[in-house]
């Protein structure tokens, strides 16, 4: 019995494997120090950018950062969006490294969820300018009341400003393919509601106007 070839033809076997494998591995590991250093960029390039475009100031002025900070999250708006758009990038370099060893089972795992990041972007996306357009319309409508000597003027703006956010939410969540039915019927529900209160609003507070300016008139 040779005693050399039993456990030699073994350990050489894996010998082979191991030194054949090694081109892949080394492969894949500059496509993770690359991919790195590209995601990096991008992620302080896109922090700069959304901060000039002032999605910082939204977010103050809509209170999404008093609510980022309540859940303990420390960064600005423009610094998550860098983020996220860091661990995009990652992922599609960790797909390009597990391709590179020929992991296709995982890769095409990743490969799903890539496909996904997009909806999740524009959802974010939506959520912000809802958020934006939340606060604008919010004192939009505080101006307004005011304006017609509604009491109620900050209650009526806060209700918008909640009534808008939430219908950015349920399009953000459509957006990330989630159902919102129940809650899109709820808010067509509110919107309904809203209308009806700022028609009597104005209504009420148009008549006590019109009353003003006719005892005016009578009084000349």
């Amino acid at each position: 019995m040779d005693w050399k070839q039993i456990w030699w033809d073994p350990v050489s076997g894996v010998l082979s494997r191991v030194l054949n494998f090694l081109p892949y591995l080394l492969g894949a590991l500059i496509v993770l120090v690359v991919g790195l250093i590209v995601a990096k960029l991008i992620q302080k390039l896109a922090t700069r950018l959304f901060k000039w475009l002032r999605f910082d100031t939204i977010s103050d002025k809509s209170g999404l950062t008093n609510l980022l900070k309540n859940a303990g999250i420390k960064y600005t708006l423009s610094q998550l969006i860098g983020i996220l758009l860091y661990w995009f990038v990652m992922l599609l370099v960790f797909i390009s490294a597990l391709n590179v060893l020929n992991l296709n089972i995982t890769a095409q795992l990743l490969d799903k969820i890539i496909f996904y990041i997009p909806n999740v972007i524009a959802a974010i996306f939506v959520f912000v300018v809802g958020l934006y357009l939340a606060s604008f319309l919010a004192g939009l409508v505080k101006t307004a009341m005011r304006g017609i000597g509604v009491q109620e003027a900050s209650f009526l703006g806060n209700l918008t400003r909640a009534i808008v956010i939430l219908f950015a939410l349920v399009i953000s969540l459509q957006q990330l393919k989630i159902q919102a039915g129940i809650l899109s019927f709820a808010l067509n529900i509110i919107i309904a509601s809203l209308g009806l209160a700022f028609g009597l609003a104005f209504g009420l507070g148009g008549k006590d106007i019109a009353s003003r300016m006719l005892e005016e008139w009578r009084s000349r």
